[in-house]
């Protein structure tokens, strides 16, 4: 089958059958640790949270430990859920995971790779799942995790082009989700050096989250940090309308200062049909 007519009949069956859907998450959860895991009613708020999102990629998980209780509290809440982690990255003693929490009865993890960076281009490597399920009419994707380095934030998204080109041939699709934090917004990224970036440029990624929106918890800050970009078949399944920022602030009912234990990023999401 050609890739033309396999996009097809994927258009075809999107567009005449919408129940079957993904839920696809990517949330900075402000240096997650287990000091922080510690603070009141904080396991409870983000397993909540989590629990909205079939797939979400996590950013800055300072160590295992803290994940895995995070794991355990949204399995205790309403599972199965599984996760796979990167090793700790970064090029000081400063270091973090990045972590991808699966819904274990609707995708099936059929491998992971962080990008090897051989040209030492990121502070913290992407890291890749590749994912089948039969709960979507795109059965075979993967969703590529990011942090990038703020005050590089210019160089690490031109950099993305050759990890998604790499990571493409060890995972065999090109149907990613690029998905986190990028730091591509008000002071460390103009919208000039924005709109000039390879990952802009380059027609085969779509932004999805729109550069007006506002990604922080901070009442004083209005930055579209947290990103999807979509690739190959994924920007042909994606739900319209549903690329939202979840404001768990105001969706959860709770204070300034409880959201602000939680996080300084609201979850960016998106539905996968």
């Amino acid at each position: 089958m050609t890739t033309k007519t396999l996009l097809c009949c994927v258009l075809y069956v999107i567009s005449h059958v919408t129940e079957a859907t993904l839920t696809i998450g990517a949330f900075n959860i402000q240096r997650m640790s287990r000091n922080k895991i510690g603070k009141v009613d904080f396991l409870k708020h983000v397993a909540e949270i989590l629990l909205r999102y079939d797939i979400v990629s996590i950013e800055e998980v300072m160590d295992t430990t803290a994940c895995q209780a995070v794991l355990d509290e949204v399995n205790r809440m309403g599972g199965p859920y599984n996760l796979t982690i990167s090793e700790a990255m970064g090029r000081t003693s400063y270091k973090e995971h990045l972590a991808i929490i699966y819904r274990s009865d609707k995708v099936t993890l059929t491998g992971a790779v962080k990008y090897p960076d051989p040209d030492d281009d990121f502070e913290r490597e992407p890291y890749s799942a590749h994912f089948h399920t039969t709960q979507a009419y795109l059965t075979d994707f993967a969703l590529m995790g990011v942090h990038l380095k703020p005050t590089d934030a210019f160089a690490e998204m031109n950099a993305l082009v050759d990890a998604y080109n790499y990571t493409t041939k060890v995972l065999g699709t090109q149907n990613f989700i690029i998905a986190g934090d990028y730091n591509a917004d008000c002071r460390y990224l103009s919208n000039k050096k924005y709109h000039l970036s390879n990952l802009y440029t380059d027609d085969r990624f779509d932004f999805l989250v729109n550069k007006t929106a506002d990604t922080t918890a901070n009442h004083n800050t209005d930055c579209a940090y947290d990103r999807f970009v979509a690739t190959g078949l994924v920007k042909h399944a994606v739900v319209s309308e549903s690329v939202l920022v979840y404001n768990f602030e105001t969706g959860m009912h709770l204070t300034y200062e409880e959201a602000k234990n939680i996080s300084d990023h609201y979850p960016v999401e998106m539905q996968l049909q």
